[in-house]
């Protein structure tokens, strides 16, 4: 009896220990995995393609070129872009967005003369519409005013006008002198402004008329 009192006392430290080691053996409840984040929108989707595309970018200024590098670059966004986003529901109507917002840039670069750009963004529009004949007009009026040769009035004697026509196509320079009727590469001089102020010229592949003027004139 002695001997059981003596003992009970290490019993219940033996007994304590055990429940003591046996919850710090618990390990505590995993937090539950957070939902994933909902997928990206048709908006969110289209406003990354047109970011990457520079369709938001300010329009060029006169005389800004759209270099070969810059052209294969925006279509190989376009062209990865409708290989990606062709397969969900969401991607389709990112690509429609997407195509809204092209044909309001090729409007804009067409307005401002950016003939370059205007010829690149078209191309980028026929790999997203490969049988579109939407902007086939305005492909044509692009490549006939980048071959439109460039003149420059460097005098007058007597009838004629003395002048420099640059052809972008040959990049080749050819001085000349032409009176009201006659046609070269391609225009034709019209008249004479003011008092040998300028020049009217028509071009023959898309039959508008545009305005040459001198140095003098032009300050």
């Amino acid at each position: 009896m002695f001997l059981f009192r003596r003992s009970l006392p290490i019993l219940m430290l033996i007994a304590l220990a055990g429940g003591i080691s046996g919850c710090a053996e618990k390990e505590p409840p995993k937090p539950a995995t957070p939902p994933p984040p909902p997928p990206p929108t048709p908006e969110e989707i289209a406003a990354k393609i047109t970011a990457e595309a520079g369709l938001n970018d300010p329009l060029p200024a006169v005389g800004d070129t759209f270099t070969k590098e810059a052209a294969e670059a925006l279509k190989k966004t376009l062209r990865n872009a409708k290989s990606l986003q062709s397969k969900t529901p969401e991607g389709q109507r990112a690509l429609q967005i997407v195509n809204s917002q092209l044909d309001q840039r090729i409007h804009a670069l067409e307005d401002a003369g950016a003939w370059e750009h205007t010829l690149g963004a078209v191309e980028a529009f026929d790999i997203l519409n490969p049988k579109s004949p939407k902007w086939q007009t305005t492909k044509e009026t692009a490549i006939a005013e980048l071959q439109k040769p460039k003149i420059t009035i460097f005098g007058f004697m007597q009838d004629y006008a003395l002048l420099d026509f640059y052809l972008p196509i040959s990049k080749e320079t050819h001085r000349e002198k032409m009176r009201p009727g006659e046609e070269l590469f391609g225009v034709t001089l019209m008249e004479v402004i003011g008092k040998n102020q300028g020049l009217k010229f028509r071009y023959a592949q898309t039959g508008q008329t545009f305005d040459v003027m001198t140095k003098s004139a032009s300050k």
